[in-house]
């Protein structure tokens, strides 16, 4: 679920973050892709595993 005004997504589905993703994209262009661990910028790398019943980011707090 992607709550707009809170700009969280619960429990999102692949195609809720592939939405959120290309509104970013249509809106600002092509910016780099931050992630944050509670407030602390991780790694610039993300290892990315594809199964059946999920896609898994493991991302690692620096």
């Amino acid at each position: 679920m992607y709550i707009a005004n809170e700009g969280k997504l619960i429990n999102p589905k692949i195609s809720e973050v592939i939405k959120v993703l290309q509104e970013q994209l249509d809106f600002y262009g092509d910016t780099p892709f931050r992630c944050t661990i509670t407030g602390e910028d991780t790694g610039n790398e993300i290892q990315v595993d594809f199964y059946e019943d999920a896609l898994l980011f493991h991302l690692e707090e620096v």
